[in-house]
C-alpha cells in the first residue's frame, strides 16, 4: 500500500498510494475481458477528474463569481460520477462473495435525476 520513487539524487521517496490508486490496482487485477481498459477508465477517469476539480479550491481563495456555465459543468460531472459508480456496483455485484446481496430495482432505473 505503499509507492516506493527513486529520486533523481538517488535516494528512495516512499509514499502511501491513494484510494483511486489503489481502487485502479483492484480493477486491474479482477477486471476481465477485451474492454477490461476502457471499463477501468471508464471508473476511474471520473473520480480523478472530480479529485482535480475539489483540489484547487480546497487550497485556495477564490473570488465569488456568478457562472452560467456551473450548473452544467456540475451536471455533466455528477452523471459522469453516476454512471462511474453504476459500473462499479455492477462490477461488485459479480463477485463471489456478494451474490447474495439483493441490490434495489432503482439502481438499475433510469429514474436517478442529476440535479
Amino acid at each position: 500500500m505503499i509507492n516506493e520513487q527513486k529520486r533523481s539524487d538517488g535516494r528512495i521517496s516512499v509514499r502511501d498510494k491513494g484510494t483511486i490508486s489503489l481502487l485502479q490496482e483492484w480493477l486491474d487485477i479482477f477486471v476481465v475481458g477485451k474492454d477490461k481498459r476502457e471499463i477501468i477508465n471508464a471508473i476511474i477517469g471520473p473520480m480523478r477528474r472530480i479529485r482535480k476539480l475539489r483540489q484547487q479550491p480546497a487550497h485556495s481563495f477564490l473570488k465569488n463569481e456568478f457562472s452560467h456555465d456551473f450548473h452544467a459543468k456540475r451536471r455533466e460531472v455528477l452523471t459522469e460520477v453516476l454512471e462511474a459508480l453504476a459500473l462499479l456496483r455492477t462490477i461488485l455485484s459479480r463477485h463471489r462473495r456478494a451474490r447474495h446481496i439483493n441490490v434495489p430495482a432503482w439502481l438499475d432505473s433510469s429514474n436517478i435525476h442529476v440535479f
